[in-house]
């Protein structure tokens, strides 16, 4: 499968006045990117949280449109939750990959987050081996939970 990882740009308060190819580089997305790159599956990482979200946004339609990815999944923190929001429902109108969700803010607002983007599905917790299971479950269309 081909997945497309993304950390959105942080909100204007939260985001350096310039571009930092290496700020606040979330290992969590880079985790999951080797873990699943190591079960065979196609991965790109956007690492966008410097990014003004107009870079951001065209950034990601560049690699759906190139990568062309079957599921995208993105790393929830705080400080680039309006943004991610953002990102999932150009997704939900343009695009007919699974959209998942992870992190700390999805872990922790799961819940809400579901509530308002039901079309999703959101990681709770350690998401390596959970997110593995649920593509291949998704993948072959069996029941999954």
């Amino acid at each position: 499968m081909k997945i497309l990882l993304v950390t959105t740009s942080f909100e204007d308060c939260h985001r350096s006045n310039r571009v930092q190819e290496n700020s606040h580089y979330p290992l969590g997305i880079a985790y999951l990117h080797s873990y699943l790159e190591k079960f065979g599956h196609q991965i790109e990482t956007l690492f966008l949280n410097d990014y003004q979200y107009s870079d951001c946004h065209d950034r990601v339609v560049e690699s759906l449109n190139r990568f062309q990815p079957d599921f995208v999944g993105f790393n929830l923190l705080t400080p680039n939750r309006t943004t991610t929001f953002r990102m999932i429902e150009f997704l939900h109108e343009n695009s007919s990959c699974q959209i998942l969700v992870g992190g700390i803010h999805a872990t922790v607002m799961h819940e809400q987050i579901l509530l308002k983007y039901p079309y999703i599905i959101a990681v709770v917790g350690e998401g390596e081996e959970t997110t593995r299971e649920l593509i291949e479950a998704l993948t072959a269309r069996t029941p999954w939970s």
